[in-house]
């Protein structure tokens, strides 16, 4: 019964986290769509001779999928955290931690991608040299794609590594009482 009342109260207290994570993704999302969509280039409309308001639909209808993506990896990567707090103080937690650290990071790189591309387009529309403008945004947005990378997967395979050490172990100690079993009972016949 103890547990049971760990359980719930385990649960009651990541329930509002869990909600501020999508609220916060949803918040930031709609942050660097507003800007992208508030920056129409009269270029583009007159390039497709769509409406301003046209452009915009699109603009957002080709943005949902994205927005779809991005909630999708939250999702994995809180369940995966919600797991290794579940299983905390045994072998394979600190594993399944640093896999959600993996998923958050990349979460995190596109999220930071997005919203510099939204500021590309910002910056480029009230700069004197837009061109210059939109050839710096695209370094530091490669930059950061790259480190994202780096980091996302540098952690995945830490987090991999631990729990296939973990996996390995218990392999081995299968290995041992299996055949000690088998010793044992050939040693009483």
């Amino acid at each position: 019964m103890n547990q049971k009342a760990t359980a719930t109260t385990t649960k009651k207290t990541l329930r509002p986290r869990t909600w501020l994570a999508y609220l916060g993704l949803g918040v930031v999302w709609t942050g660097a769509e507003v800007l992208s969509i508030a920056t129409s280039d009269a270029v583009t409309t007159s390039k497709i001779k769509l409406s301003a308001t046209q452009v915009h639909v699109i603009n957002t209808i080709f943005a949902l999928p994205a927005l779809l993506i991005l909630l999708t990896i939250l999702f994995a990567g809180l369940s995966i955290w919600r797991y290794a707090r579940a299983i905390a103080g045994s072998k394979e937690d600190k594993g399944f931690r640093f896999v959600a650290y993996g998923i958050f990071a990349l979460l995190a790189g596109l999220l930071v991608g997005s919203c510099c591309s939204s500021f590309r387009q910002v910056a480029a529309h009230h700069a004197a040299n837009p061109q210059h403008v939109k050839v710096v945004f695209v370094i530091i947005a490669n930059y950061i794609s790259v480190a994202a990378a780096l980091i996302t997967y540098s952690l995945l395979l830490y987090g991999s590594r631990l729990l296939l050490r973990c996996a390995s172990a218990r392999t081995r100690a299968r290995r041992c009482s299996t055949s000690n079993s088998v010793t044992r009972r050939a040693g009483r016949q």
